[in-house]
């Protein structure tokens, strides 16, 4: 044992020597004595350095790859949210285009795609409402509840302000819309006429007449058409438009809010469709033509 031992030291102590050498001078450069024991002093804590680095190396990245699943699951929950919010827009976008297309077709005056929805709409009411039975739809139906209240509002109107004002109400006699101000004190030269495809009413007055908003609401066209000349809409609540053709000029733009009974233009004979100088209004519900005379007592 003791034997084993002198060996194994004697191993580990050996002298050696380190030498560098210059091979284009052929002289020796620097050298170092070394031994066994030297070179295990100085590998052994460098192994075990390596392995120290190592195994925190492995734990960062460890904990680096879990912080990026965490990441990327929350980009995957941001990317759904904004494929909702995208959803969600497309379909504002479609109301708005529908809107838009409506809007234009009040403008043109056109109401032919809009007549066999109110066909199927006015057959789903048939059983609450006491409609005229026919095929075709008659918008100048007006119930007794209407006439009542009609009749009670114009007194009223007649008797405290001495202005004409008539309260719209739905086939069950409730308020749905509001008070409604005339858009110009005058004469009615032309009514209202589903056959004939005049979807207002053509109002004479006397020159540079003011024309009123019939109701509080928002400017959505303003500007000039060659069929009705200089043309104002206005959006108000429960989805009626009012709009006023054949204006001399306009006094509001699109965006700017008005109040009822606000002038908004003056009365003219603009446009290739207009007669002489007077105002043709029309009030849309829902994408439909009613008759003005019908919601405003003149």
């Amino acid at each position: 044992m003791k034997k084993t031992k002198e060996t194994l030291y004697a191993w580990l102590t050996h002298p050696y020597r380190l030498v560098m050498r210059d091979e284009e001078r052929l002289a020796d450069y620097k050298s170092y004595p070394i031994t066994r024991a030297k070179i295990l002093a100085i590998t052994v804590p460098l192994i075990f350095l390596i392995f120290i680095s190592g195994f925190w190396l492995s734990s960062y990245l460890h904990k680096h790859g879990s912080f990026g699943k965490q990441e990327t699951q929350t980009l995957k929950r941001e990317l759904i949210r904004l494929y909702q919010t995208v959803d969600s827009l497309e379909i504002a976008l479609q109301h708005h285009e529908q809107y838009i297309q409506t809007l234009h077709r009040v403008i043109r005056g056109d109401v032919e795609p809009w007549k066999e929805e109110k066909k199927k709409e006015k057959a789903s009411k048939d059983g609450k409402l006491k409609m005229p039975q026919n095929d075709s739809i008659d918008l100048d139906y007006i119930s007794e509840a209407e006439l009542a209240l009609r009749s009670e509002y114009e007194q009223k109107a007649e008797q405290t302000t001495g202005s004409t004002y008539y309260q719209v109400a739905n086939q069950a006699g409730s308020s749905s819309i509001g008070m409604l101000f005339p858009p110009l004190q005058g004469v009615i030269s032309g009514h209202f006429n589903m056959e004939k495809k005049h979807y207002g009413i053509d109002i004479v007055s006397k020159a540079n007449a003011p024309i009123h908003s019939v109701a509080d609401g928002t400017v959505v066209f303003a500007g000039w058409t060659d069929e009705t000349g200089n043309v104002i809409a206005i959006q108000h609540g429960n989805n009626l438009i009012s709009v006023y053709k054949h204006n001399a000029r306009l006094l509001k733009q699109v965006g700017d809010v008005v109040s009822s009974g606000e002038a908004i233009a003056i009365i003219g004979n603009t446009g290739r469709y207009s007669t002489g100088p007077h105002l043709h209004f029309e009030l849309w519900l829902k994408g439909n033509p009613v008759n003005p005379e019908k919601l405003i007592a003149f």
